[in-house]
């Protein structure tokens, strides 16, 4: 994927663009891994493990897109029932939520449109940008006519109710598959959310917010111009 630019390079350099991001997803599906793999530029195939998110964790990515920087602001939260009411507030007003499932574990698909979609509509602007991601792709067929027929059912499903629960927003859902792991499609993460922001900001006249980078170590993803063309520098 990439490489860690020089962080006092980065810690100068102005961003033209901020947006918050949070994730949501059962417990063990691979959010903080996922975060974590986007944050070093690499996929966590070194083995690295995460401990279980206790509240929520943050984190800072820059997407370089156009030539211009993006900060994305992560909230990483934890999918434990005990810490609900911690994670439901940092859910509120995000400009994307990453709502993240295990290609393995039914259940987790199950939550997604059961739980974890309508919480995060209940607290969402409208602006809000909704990511499905399905991680663990390493665990299971690439190939969905290779795939079980319940995990195929399950994800159909799924899809189609986030579809109608987001139908309020002012952009329709992403669907996206990966694996923390391996690195599928992991580059093309970031460019998704960012134009996916700022896109619907400028449907509805929203101003981009500014800043500049303040977190101590970036990855900078440099993405194309077409969805499969993303790729680090």
């Amino acid at each position: 994927l990439a490489r860690a630019p020089n962080s006092n390079a980065m810690a100068a350099e102005g961003v033209d663009s901020t947006m918050t991001i949070a994730t949501a997803g059962r417990a063990a599906v691979g959010k903080t891994t996922l975060v974590l793999a986007l944050q070093r530029g690499r996929p966590a195939a070194d083995g690295t493990a995460c401990e279980s998110t206790i509240g929520v964790e943050t984190a800072s990515v820059l997407v370089k897109s156009g030539g211009q920087n993006h900060r994305m602001s992560v909230f990483d939260t934890s999918g434990e029932e005990r810490f609900m009411s911690t994670t439901q507030a940092f859910l509120r007003e995000r400009d994307a939520y990453l709502l993240v499932y295990s290609l393995a574990d039914l259940g987790s698909i199950r939550d997604i449109h059961e739980k974890w979609v309508p919480a995060c509509v209940e607290c969402a602007p409208e602006r809000a940008v909704f990511v499905v991601v399905g991680n663990k792709l390493d665990l299971v067929p690439t190939e969905p006519d290779e795939r079980p027929e319940l995990l195929t059912e399950a994800l159909a499903k799924m899809q189609e109710r986030v579809l109608e629960l987001t139908s309020s927003m002012a952009t329709a859902p992403l669907f996206l598959e990966t694996s923390a792991v391996r690195g599928d499609r992991l580059a093309e993460l970031p460019g998704e959310v960012v134009r996916a922001v700022l896109g619907t900001r400028r449907d509805l006249g929203l101003p981009m917010r500014t800043g500049r980078v303040d977190h101590p170590s970036h990855v900078t993803l440099e993405s194309g111009s077409g969805p499969s063309a993303y790729c680090c520098s």
